[in-house]
């Protein structure tokens, strides 16, 4: 009588083919569940082979690879192929999340190099909606002379950081699906989502100088209209229209007129392009403060980036 492992070693070379031939790289348990009830007669596994069973003798003989994650109080296990990308895991850790920010940036062309750091959204439930406190300048300067609040739910891959965002909800506005050679099927943020909000969270995108590089790559590929309407979209609290005026001013793409658009919001505050920023400098044409490291000429971004 055969044993449970001498049926696994015998459909050994046909769940090899299977999982090769996958568009999919990264499972969850519960889906590895699923393709033994459908494949079970096709491998001629017996229902003595429990899924338990199978995933010992996948991790056993190197088929897929266990990968867990513990992030703060959560505990994530995928089960992926050697072939697995950091950005294929990321997207696995939340049903519905997308990449955004410098990570979406990269799947735009706008970087010099793959970024450190995979930055994987997910949107929250409710409304969304801004607060309806009214802005003020002290609270404008208060709120940028501290540092940013930022994500604690990070985790590693590969030497790769894996970091975990929660957005507002938008009814995931303006989120693409494309296939990427290396990654596969991915989600991230459109052209014009993806400028907007590296503006509004800098430090997930960069810095001021990474993002001023991103606007300039991108200036043959959009229109201030365009970011605006977005920018309107999104609904912000912040004048964040201040720090993409100047952003494409400073990108040296774009005509003064061209970026009229941009100021009928009106310049009402004194903003900041990022928190605690030493010694900045202040741009009177969008009443803007920046780091110093922006003086640079337009020609000289992209080496600067690289």
């Amino acid at each position: 009588m055969l044993t449970k492992r001498s049926c696994l070693v015998a459909a050994k070379h046909l769940l090899c083919n299977f999982f090769y031939w996958q568009a999919q790289q990264v499972w969850l348990l519960a889906e590895l569940a699923l393709i033994l009830d459908e494949m079970r007669h096709e491998w001629r596994l017996p229902t003595a082979v429990s899924l338990a069973d199978l995933v010992h003798f996948l991790e056993a003989e190197q088929i897929l690879i266990r990968v867990d994650f513990p992030i703060l109080s959560q505990h994530y296990t995928r089960y992926c192929t050697n072939e697995a990308t950091p950005y294929q895991l990321a997207l696995s850790l939340r049903p519905g999340s997308f990449f955004s920010h410098q990570t979406a940036l990269y799947f735009h062309g706008l970087t010099c190099n793959a970024p450190e750091t995979v930055y994987v959204n997910k949107e929250q439930k409710g409304t969304g909606k801004n607060s309806d406190g009214k802005l003020t300048q002290g609270a404008i300067h208060t709120a940028f002379s501290k540092p940013p609040r930022t994500s604690r739910s990070i985790t590693s891959y590969n030497g790769v950081s894996l970091c975990l965002l929660s957005a507002k909800n938008t009814q995931n506005l303006r989120i693409v699906k494309r296939y990427h050679p290396r990654h596969g099927n991915v989600r991230f943020t459109d052209l014009e989502r993806t400028l907007v909000e590296s503006a509004v969270r800098p430090f997930y995108s960069g810095g001021a100088l990474g993002v001023l590089c991103g606007y300039r790559l991108a200036a043959p590929r959009i229109s201030p209209e365009a970011l605006l309407s977005t920018l309107l979209e999104l609904d912000y609290t912040y004048p964040y229209h201040q720090s993409i005026g100047f952003y494409l001013e400073r990108s040296g793409c774009f005509s003064p007129g061209a970026l009229e658009c941009f100021r009928s919001p009106g310049l009402n505050y004194g903003f900041y392009l990022e928190h605690q920023i030493e010694e900045p400098a202040y741009s009177d044409t969008w009443r803007v403060y920046y780091p110093r490291e922006l003086d640079i000429p337009p020609d000289a971004l992209n080496q600067d980036a690289s």
